[in-house]
Parts: structure tokens; C-alpha cells; sequence
């Protein structure tokens, strides 16, 4: 049953999927520009973040929940025998052969589909603004052309032509990752407070710690 999958004994703890986990939840890329569109409102721009994070915390879980409580743990197929494999595709296919519903083929490629489209519209966002203000160009519409074809053409491209390397490439991207968003906003903030200084109307709480 799946309260039984789900109290299973946990299995071997791994740290390897920990750099994908990272890059997977690591959105602070696109907070310069939600705070350029939200015109430097800090409560809108904490408003923001909470539920942006909430909904798709709470929609992983419930995704979590479901497979661990469908999918036994050992077998021909298994979560183990998905690990080996192209879990996007064999996914699906072992949902297939569990709950004996065709739907569900459909629903996980659906789901799948709007991972990848959310993660490239956020990262490539992100990177647009980037571009325009590290480069200082003008906001015209021939310039906002060129970038959206600079920041959506590579990874477009790169799914395309090496589907399965999507996956390999956020595990190598969550290694620079856990710098840019653990080390480096830190030591930005030490620096504005204690070196600069900026002055600011809004400061986070705990001091140094």
C-alpha cells in the first residue's frame, strides 16, 4: 500500500544529487529583476518570494508523496532501477505499468514539459536583464530582440540537439550555484554594511551573525 512504501526504511544516504536539489531551488538569480519590475518595493518583493517558494515547495511534496507511495523500492521496476536510466522517460512508463492508467503518461510529460519551460523563462529572464545592465544597452526593441535570441538560443538549442544532458548540466551548474547563491550574496552584504557603507532604510535582522 502506499502507506507502507512510504514507511519504508530510508534508504542509504547519498550527497550526490545535493548540487542538483541546490541549482533546482536556487531562484535568487531572478530577484534583481523582480525587484526592477516591482519597483524596489521590499513587502511586494517578500510577498513575492514567499509564495513563489510555497506553491511549488507544497506541489514538490505532493509529487514526492506520490511517487514514493507508488513506486516500491526494489524490483524490475523500481525507484533503484530508474536511477540507471533516462528517469524523464522510464518514469512515466513505470507509472504506466504500477497504476495501469494511460493518463498518467501524459500528465508526467505535461509536468516535465512546464519544469523545463519555467526553469529556462526564469534562468533566461534573469540573464536578459543581466546582459542589459552589465553592457549598459539601450532598452530599444531591436536590442531587447537580440538578447531574447542570446539568452533563449543556447540552452534551446542544447535540449534539442542533447536531451539527456539536461540533467548532467544542473548537476555540474549546482557546484557554481551553491557559490553564487550562498557565498557571494553573503559577502556582498558584509561588504555594503561594513565596508562600503551603504546606508539603507531597510536592513535585514541578526547583524553580523
Amino acid at each position: 500500500s502506499q502507506a507502507e512504501l512510504i514507511s519504508a526504511p530510508p534508504l542509504q544516504w547519498s550527497l550526490s544529487p545535493l548540487p542538483l536539489i541546490i541549482t533546482t531551488f536556487g531562484f535568487a538569480i531572478i530577484i534583481p529583476s523582480l525587484s526592477t519590475y516591482l519597483k524596489g518595493h521590499a513587502k511586494q518583493l517578500q510577498n513575492v518570494i514567499l509564495i513563489g517558494s510555497l506553491v511549488p515547495f507544497v506541489l514538490y511534496l505532493i509529487w514526492e508523496w506520490s511517487i514514493l507511495g507508488l513506486i516500491p523500492r526494489e524490483g524490475t521496476t523500481s525507484l533503484l532501477s530508474l536511477q540507471d536510466g533516462q528517469p524523464a522517460t522510464d518514469l512515466p512508463k513505470a507509472l504506466v505499468l504500477l497504476a495501469k492508467a494511460d493518463w498518467l503518461v501524459h500528465a508526467c510529460r505535461v509536468f516535465s514539459v512546464t519544469a523545463l519551460i519555467t526553469s529556462i523563462l526564469g534562468v533566461s529572464l534573469a540573464l536578459f536583464d543581466f546582459l542589459a545592465d552589465g553592457l549598459k544597452l539601450p532598452k530599444n526593441t531591436l536590442t531587447q530582440i537580440g538578447l531574447c535570441v542570446f539568452s533563449f538560443a543556447p540552452p534551446l538549442v542544447f535540449v534539442y540537439f542533447y536531451p539527456q544532458g539536461f540533467t548532467q548540466a544542473l548537476r555540474f551548474a549546482g557546484i557554481y550555484v551553491s557559490f553564487i547563491l550562498g557565498i557571494l550574496p553573503v559577502a556582498m552584504v558584509w561588504s555594503a554594511r561594513y565596508w562600503i557603507p551603504l546606508n539603507s532604510t531597510w536592513k535585514v535582522w541578526g547583524g553580523k551573525p
